[in-house]
């Protein structure tokens, strides 16, 4: 974002040109992206690939 585009930003958010908004929305996708693609795990990631004790997916062959 250049200079004038961001002091726009700070001084008149109301009054911000095509081009800024333009650059933030691309800005807010591709940091979306990047988290949505990390390869960092989350908590929830840990807790749906956990091995639960007699889950079915830790004992293949229980039958019950």
């Amino acid at each position: 974002m250049d200079k004038r585009n961001k002091e726009l930003l700070e001084t008149n958010p109301g009054n911000i040109d095509a081009n800024v908004w333009r650059e933030l929305t691309i800005h807010i996708l591709v940091m979306e992206d990047a988290r949505l693609t990390s390869q960092i795990p989350t908590p929830i990631d840990a807790m749906l690939t956990k091995d639960i004790p007699g889950s079915k997916a830790s004992s293949p062959t229980d039958t019950s």
